[in-house]
């Protein structure tokens, strides 16, 4: 019945996938990698957007606020540990394991009322500033500590922090829990690690931008949790999403590039895609990618969100993928479709 049905639809496509298990342990994976894709092919015929959903609304309110009005509290700070080798953050991610924490550190923070701007599909946004990062109340932190250090960093740096929207009548507790945030900080985490790596392969590649995510933490005040990373400061751009969407208006060769390399080089185990922030120039003066908010596209789809997509992600990436000149020098393979350099896509680095 099955395949007369896919027979009599035939002219529409391939809009029906079916599997044959030999093993029930990949069903939980199928599954949610099938849900996934029907949302983001239905989303992209109807023109259904995320923010279609309705979320209890905020007042938004686009400058920063006097500080000196606003309450210094405080929260605690976790994030996770730096690894030395991508290698290694790899094979905890091949191995579905977490990766490790950081010892959680006291901080005093004054976060704005209001978030700054409602243009992100999930999470609202708001101005934060962190005074201090120290011990548990009492505690005195000694010149030569790493949190003095950090404490010189952060003070007086733009920083914010984002909390998730709220839809209506829906379950706040569910989706203000510790671990959403967790996921949020691990797919970041981890875009940042392979930037990283990245820049290491292109630092001699003439006319080609170094790529950096903002480090991205977890905080705690009062009970209610966010992400907190630096503000990023100039003209937004996406550059691409996670559906295979490419900003040809604003082509950057360098981030498809990175989104590319980003699959060889996990050996398929993951892309790093839905690249978004600001071309401005970094502490040395010279003009880099400083993004966030990424999406993680992953051979563990119950890994890294919702916005994982998995090894369908993959595939949307490489539909509208140009194999350019900086997949060429990275020695970068032509994409699963075989695309190549056709000159319809004219971009910058």
């Amino acid at each position: 019945m099955v395949r007369e049905f896919k027979n009599a639809g035939e002219e529409i496509g391939d809009w029906i996938q079916q599997e044959l298990f030999s093993n029930i342990n990949k069903i939980p994976h199928v599954v949610v990698t099938m849900c996934r894709m029907t949302i983001q092919k239905t989303m992209s015929l109807v023109g259904v957007a995320d923010n279609a959903v309705k979320y209890v609304p905020e007042v938004v309110k686009k400058e920063q606020p006097n500080w000196k009005s606003i309450a210094t509290l405080q929260g605690q700070k976790t994030k996770h540990i730096r690894y030395s080798q991508v290698n290694e953050m790899l094979d905890k991610i091949r191995t579905k394991q977490s990766l490790e924490l950081e010892e959680v550190k006291w901080c005093s923070v004054q976060i704005a009322q209001n978030p700054f701007s409602s243009e992100g599909s999930i999470r609202w946004p708001y101005y934060a500033q962190v005074a201090t990062v120290t011990g548990p109340p009492g505690y005195t932190c000694p010149v030569s500590s790493s949190a003095f250090l950090e404490f010189l960093y952060c003070n007086g740096s733009p920083m914010v922090v984002k909390r998730f929207k709220t839809p209506l009548e829906k379950d706040v507790r569910e989706l203000h829990k510790k671990e959403k945030y967790f996921e949020q900080m691990e797919v970041q985490t981890v875009s940042a690690h392979m930037a990283t790596e990245f820049n290491k392969r292109i630092r001699n590649l003439p006319g080609v931008k170094m790529v950096e995510f903002t480090e991205v933490s977890v905080l705690e005040v009062e009970g209610n949790f966010y992400n907190m990373e630096m503000l990023l400061l100039g003209k937004w751009i996406k550059y691409n999403n996670n559906g295979g969407f490419i900003n040809l208006e604003e082509y950057r060769a360098t981030l498809q590039a990175f989104t590319h390399w980003t699959y060889e080089y996990s050996d398929k185990l993951l892309m790093v895609t839905d690249l978004q922030g600001v071309l401005a120039p970094n502490s040395d003066g010279h003009m880099r990618f400083h993004l966030c908010d990424p999406a993680i596209h992953c051979a563990d789809v119950l890994r890294f969100t919702k916005t994982n997509l998995g090894p369908e992600g993959f595939k949307l990436f490489f539909n509208t993928h140009k194999f350019n000149d900086v997949c060429r020098n990275l020695k970068l393979k032509p994409g699963r479709n075989g695309v190549t350099t056709s000159g319809t896509i004219v971009g910058r680095s």
